[in-house]
């Protein structure tokens, strides 16, 4: 079960990160989102899972708790850094 949430977190946070696509629906990235929350379950220590769901999700406020607990994992993710800088920027535009 594992191996299975590990393999579709790997695909689908590739497509979104290397190759942003805008046809990729709202129902998928909603899909990957649960899915990246079920594996958390199963391994809740696990830095990719926090930062599969931080890139994933469409709540920022979600995104941002997912960034930093994945940064708290692993303070030298490159990716996690940029992506919390990007959710950042796009709540105080929004102030």
């Amino acid at each position: 079960m594992h191996g299975m949430f590990y393999t579709i977190k790997l695909f689908l946070m590739t497509f979104n990160i290397v190759l942003p696509s805008p046809q990729l629906s709202r129902q998928s990235r909603q899909m990957a989102e649960k899915m990246s929350m079920g594996a958390l379950l199963l391994e809740g220590d696990n830095y990719e899972f926090w930062l599969a769901l931080g890139c994933l999700s469409d709540n920022n406020a979600l995104n941002q708790h997912a960034l930093i607990r994945a940064l708290q994992l692993n303070v030298s993710l490159a990716v996690a850094w940029g992506y919390l800088g990007k959710v950042l920027s796009y709540v105080i535009s929004k102030q």
